[in-house]
């Protein structure tokens, strides 16, 4: 884990993000961003599962600031917030996700984030 904070650690921002003519740069700029993204999902991950789950749910709220419609990063914040017996910020989180996903992509939410929530629902009954 602390690997993968000391290079979470290094990242300051996208590549030349202040200079809106460094177009010849976007394939690499890009390319670290994912790398990123990536990288904090996994620490986020970790951190929710593990050691600190309260970590791990500001770590999916980074990845979601950078990227609202990046759907893995909603389903880990769903469960970390799930597992920290918070269920209706998690269903209020998948309200969300659908919500970004049907105005911005026109897309429905992928069946796993559809049973995460029909989970979350039954537990609720329960």
């Amino acid at each position: 884990m602390h690997c993968y904070e000391s290079a979470d650690a290094l990242y300051r921002g996208d590549l030349f993000a202040d200079d809106p003519l460094a177009e010849w740069c976007w394939a690499e700029r890009e390319s670290l961003r994912e790398d990123h993204l990536r990288l904090l999902t996994s620490l986020a991950r970790l951190w929710s599962r593990q050691a600190d789950r309260e970590r791990g749910i500001a770590c999916f709220r980074r990845v979601l600031r950078a990227d609202p419609l990046r759907e893995e990063a909603h389903q880990g914040l769903m469960e970390a917030l799930w597992r920290q017996g918070r269920r209706s910020e998690a269903l209020h989180q998948f309200d969300e996700c659908a919500r970004l996903l049907r105005t911005e992509l026109d897309v429905d939410v992928l069946p796993e984030t559809r049973r995460l929530r029909d989970a979350l629902v039954e537990e609720t009954r329960d």
